[in-house]
Order: structure tokens, then sequence, then C-alpha cells
């Protein structure tokens, strides 16, 4: 039998997402010696978009290679998945994480979050440590606005400042 690397083993499971089989990338996923970020990553991804979003959480909480990138799986997945609270939870957990900061792919899903739950009066909630950016939302806004009208109202009481150091 030939050599399997971890690039063999993340194609495979990669497919089996697509199609579905959550199962069958699970078994290769269990059957890696080696796992790196793209396996769990992967299985996060593939979970959330199977609708097994709480195996997905089970898998983020286990892994050890928590990156930007494993955060925005997760975050992004309780989004799609329509579980705004656990994604704002999350969130706010990273942000107390001393190491992780989130990217604009995690802001923008938090930002469609909180305008999903008409919570725009979090002022200050959202922040990007260092030389990149702070959010201030301002205001709030009815729930019974359509999203994309709801959304686009919210993103016009944006504050961005980018802050060199």
């Amino acid at each position: 039998m030939p050599y399997r690397d971890v690039a063999f083993f993340n194609a495979m499971i990669h497919g089996y997402v697509k199609l579905g089989c959550m199962e069958l990338a699970k078994d290769l996923f269990d059957q890696m010696v080696d796992k790196n970020v793209i396996s769990w990553i992967s299985m996060i991804s593939g979970y959330c978009q199977n609708g097994g979003v709480d195996s997905a959480r089970l898998m983020f909480d286990v892994t050890n290679e928590k990156t930007v990138f494993t955060w925005n799986a997760m975050i992004g997945g309780y989004c799609h998945n329509k579980r705004s609270h656990e994604a704002l939870r999350l969130f706010r957990k990273m942000q107390l994480s001393a190491s992780m900061e989130p990217n604009e792919i995690i802001v923008s899903s938090i930002l469609l979050v909180i305008a999903y739950l008409g919570a725009l009066d979090l002022e200050g909630e959202i922040r990007r440590t260092g030389n990149v950016m702070v959010m201030q939302i301002k205001g709030s806004r009815s729930r019974e606005t359509e999203n994309g009208e709801f959304i686009f109202s919210a993103l016009s009481h944006l504050v961005f400042f980018v802050i060199p150091l």
C-alpha cells in the first residue's frame, strides 16, 4: 500500500465533506497519524455545512491547533446555522484569548450576527487590538426591517478607526 501523507488524507476528507459523507470523513480523520490545521478546519467546516454544529464544536474544543482559521470555521459555522448567540459567545471567548485576534472574515460574520439579532447597541464590543482597527457600533435598529435593508442601515452606522503604532 502506498504511503498516505497528510495532504492525501486532507484531500479525501475534503471530498467526503463536499459529498456530505461526514461519517466517511470522520473515519479517515480518525485514521490520520498526523493531523494539521487543514485537517481540523475541514472537519469543523464539514460538520457545520452538513448540520452537525454540535459535532463541529466538539472537534473545535479538542483541537490543540486553534488558529484564526479554526476560530473562523466555528464562528462562521454558527452563523451559517443561525446559532447567533453561540457565535457571539465564541467570539467573546476568542477576544479573551491573549494570543488570538479576529480577522476581517470573523468580524464580518459577527457584524451579520449583530444585525440579525438587532443588537446594534454593542458599542465598543468589537475591537481589534494592535495597530489594525477599532470599530464602534452606534445606535439600534428594529428587527422588523428586511435583512438586506437592515444590514445596509446598520453598516451606515459603523465608524472605523485605523490606529497606527
